[in-house]
């Protein structure tokens, strides 16, 4: 038996990646199982890490194709939509507020459009990592390719004992409780 949920942390691949803000979803996944050792599974273009509730999963592929490795899962392990986590940078939040959605557009985010385009649906969980709002004229596309500062990493990394406790209860079939903790928090 496979877990129900498949928790998917956005970020691109590559050390010239590592610390930027569209990589926020690596970040927490990260830091949250640092002790953890995640497997590459070449077929699927992502480093995976199978537990009792969920698998986790950080595609291989660049942001924009994301919903490519995603796709390749689902189709495998059967899992429902409505039980995929996403894990991604928004920068509609400033950094440390973190909220959860179910649904919606992919507000211009690359990752996200990938996922829905992929499977001609937009119903699964978002668990959005704020990584601040673009300054002055920059592009966006270049914001969030730019690296987090130390102290934004540190009050990422901050929060993923948050994050964590905000997984268990959504694989313990409680989202409502969930948003209702997290989302009022931030």
């Amino acid at each position: 038996m496979h877990p129900k949920y498949l928790v998917v942390a956005l970020g691109n691949p590559g050390i010239q990646f590592i610390n930027t803000r569209h990589n926020a979803g690596f970040i927490v996944i990260d830091k949250i199982f640092e002790k953890s050792k995640f497997k590459l599974n070449k077929n699927f273009e992502a480093y995976e890490l199978n537990l009792k509730d969920y698998l986790i999963i950080k595609p291989i592929t660049f942001m924009n194709h994301s919903g490519d490795s995603i796709y390749k899962y689902v189709k495998a392990y059967k899992f429902d939509i409505e039980n995929i986590i996403v894990i991604h940078d928004d920068v509609a939040f400033p950094v440390g507020t973190n909220k959860l959605k179910k649904g919606g557009s992919s507000g211009g985010h690359k990752g996200l459009q990938s996922i829905i385009d992929a499977f001609g649906r937009n119903d699964f969980i978002r668990l959005r990592v704020g990584v601040g709002n673009k300054k002055g004229n920059t592009i966006l596309g270049d914001w969030v390719l730019e690296p987090l500062s130390i102290q934004d990493i540190d009050i990422i990394e901050n929060s993923c004992d948050e994050i964590s406790k905000i997984l268990n209860l959504i694989t313990k079939n409680e989202y409502d409780k969930a948003v209702a903790q997290f989302n009022k928090k931030n």
